[in-house]
């Protein structure tokens, strides 16, 4: 029996079974939003999301909702900018519109469409599936290969510092069956 992805925030991704977004792309199977799943409960084996969490106006109604549409057992996945990562702080990529060779890389049609709200620690994360009832399987920091890779390297070197090195973090949990009281 195959397992069903939902993959929420897909954008141009194939990955998944069901692909969401609030727009629509050659991908995308489902027009909706990460807060609000147009989805009966208990009929997904897995929920992820790469890099959309950091842009919801409240991370924990989504998060319910992924809690909801999981089947008992299944497994929550979500990849999220790491609040501490410098280049985020020095370079200020987060806080203003990207703008690449004159063009925006923003969402289409609002250059608030891919405004943060907030930016996540590995403690917010645990935080926020425990408050939904989630069990954290993992959460690490995760690289997706930049060109600050040098950079990345030798901030890794200052063991204390590797909060700093990472600029995703990369969350697993699970919903588990409620015990009877």
């Amino acid at each position: 029996m195959s397992k069903t992805i939902l993959n929420i925030g897909s954008g141009e991704m194939k990955y998944g079974d069901v692909k969401i977004d609030i727009y629509r792309t050659k991908t995308v199977n489902v027009i909706a939003s990460a807060e609000s799943l147009p989805f009966r409960s208990d009929c997904f084996d897995t929920v992820f999301s790469r890099c959309v969490f950091e842009h919801l106006p409240n991370a924990l109604d989504s998060l319910l909702e992924q809690k909801r549409v999981c089947k008992t057992g299944g497994q929550i996945e979500i990849i999220t900018d790491n609040a501490g990562y410098w280049a985020y702080h020095i370079l200020g990529q987060h806080n203003k519109p990207v703008i690449f060779n004159g063009k925006s890389r923003l969402c289409k049609d609002s250059i608030w469409a891919n405004q943060h709200y907030a930016l996540y620690t590995r403690e917010h994360l645990k935080n926020l599936f425990s408050l939904a009832g989630i069990v954290p399987l993992r959460v690490e920091f995760s690289d997706f290969g930049t060109k600050a890779d040098f950079v990345n390297k030798i901030v890794r070197a200052f063991k204390l510092l590797v909060n700093f090195s990472y600029p995703r973090i990369h969350a697993i949990g699970s919903k588990i069956e409620a015990k009877p009281k």
